[in-house]
């Protein structure tokens, strides 16, 4: 019996032993993994914040090219957040279909803004309303609407010469 107890003794021990030799390896890889996953989260969260600040600062001026920047990437962004994809869908679907109303386009950009802002949580601080008002002088507007006659004029006058 006591030989039996002296066993189990040299068991647990060496048992013991091994554990602790291992421990610090596996205390090491736990710490490394638990970085990665945190850097991973924070990088991820970084880059959400981008698309939501970029979003704000557009606001007012959807042909900005941070506008088109952040809707390019807020699929990658939020990629776990169906209600932002859904958003981005249908904001692309109203650009993309020839002769949507822009008030649409516009009502569809803020959308998106607002389903980012409850992604990242920020509907307990900002209203929609807020998400959706922004500054933008008038005098740039008219410029950009003139801007974009022009463009449109442009684009009639090639596609009328390539049809004669």
């Amino acid at each position: 019996m006591q030989a039996a107890a002296s066993v189990l003794t040299m068991l647990a021990a060496v048992a013991a032993l091994i554990i602790a030799k291992r421990a610090p390896k596996q205390a090491a890889r736990f710490a490394e993994q638990f970085r990665s996953a945190s850097a991973e989260i924070e990088q991820r969260r970084g880059l959400q914040m981008t698309v939501f600040m970029a979003l704000m600062k557009c606001r007012r001026e959807l042909l900005n090219q941070d506008a088109r920047g952040a809707v390019n990437v807020c699929d990658v962004a939020f990629a776990d957040h169906p209600e932002v994809l859904n958003a981005r869908r249908l904001f692309l679907e109203a650009t993309l279909t020839p002769g949507t109303d822009a008030v649409l386009t516009v009502e569809r950009y803020h959308s998106l803004t607002e389903a980012v802002g409850r992604a990242l949580g920020y509907t307990d601080r900002l209203t929609a309303q807020d998400m959706r008002t922004g500054w933008y002088p008038d005098a740039l507007y008219m410029i950009d609407q003139a801007s974009i006659q022009d463009a449109q004029d442009k684009l009639a006058r090639r596609e009328a010469a390539r049809q004669q």
